[in-house]
């Protein structure tokens, strides 16, 4: 039994487990790494909660009315982002495939984490469908700007046009057809990394070199 506790204990701490102070400067590395890649002053980002197992790591994050999940890995010089996801990054399966040696681990440990967040944070963390996996070897804004396009929030209340616009109908066009349009563009990002760093207003300026899906969704 010593024997067991013993070899338990070196692996726990080999992977910082029992390293309390270890652990909250991951997570606080993790949320710096996210909060400058896509936070802008406009749109600022929340991230939380940040499970991490052995080398992988899966963050929540909220920005507006948007939401998902981040996989990370830990590289020799910090964290870099793998991919971005909604639900996938519950499925330990989803998480083998992605990398993650032992992915029912850190499935379990998310699902624990985000039990004590309120309903409204979990079903933004599952509204990011598909998945955006980041591009390597472009620098790290290229390779981590996955969402650079945000919902803008209206600058009136939704029934201020009434009777005009009724209430309802203003938030289906801003917070379900806007936001697809937003998403949609947002999606196209790995196809063509450098919407990552350019305007609305130049994309549109040069619209014709891009797809159908970036011209109607921008």
């Amino acid at each position: 039994m010593k024997a067991f506790f013993s070899a338990f204990l070196t692996v726990v701490l080999a992977f910082g487990v029992l390293d309390p102070a270890t652990a909250a400067d991951d997570r606080a590395s993790i949320r710096s790494l996210l909060e400058r890649t896509w936070q802008t002053a406009s749109a600022p980002l929340r991230v939380d909660p940040v499970s991490i197992q052995g080398d992988h790591a899966v963050a929540g994050w909220r920005q507006g009315d948007r939401g998902g999940r981040a996989l990370l890995r830990r590289e020799t010089n910090g964290w870099s982002v793998v991919l971005c996801s909604g639900d996938a990054l519950l499925d330990p399966a989803f998480l083998r495939e992605s990398g993650v040696a032992d992915a029912d681990a850190l499935a379990a440990a998310v699902v624990a984490a985000e039990r004590d967040f309120p309903a409204a944070d979990r079903e933004a963390f599952a509204r990011f469908e598909g998945v955006v996996r980041m591009g390597e070897g472009h620098g790290a804004k290229a390779r981590h700007a996955a969402m650079p396009f945000a919902l803008p929030a209206l600058p009136y209340a939704s029934s201020a046009l009434q009777p005009a616009v009724d209430a309802r109908t203003m938030e289906i066009h801003h917070d379900k057809h806007h936001r697809a349009y937003v998403d949609n563009l947002n999606g196209k990002v790995s196809a063509f990394p450098s919407l990552a760093t350019t305007s609305l207003e130049d994309i549109l300026a040069s619209v014709s070199k891009y797809d159908a899906a970036v011209r109607n969704n921008a």
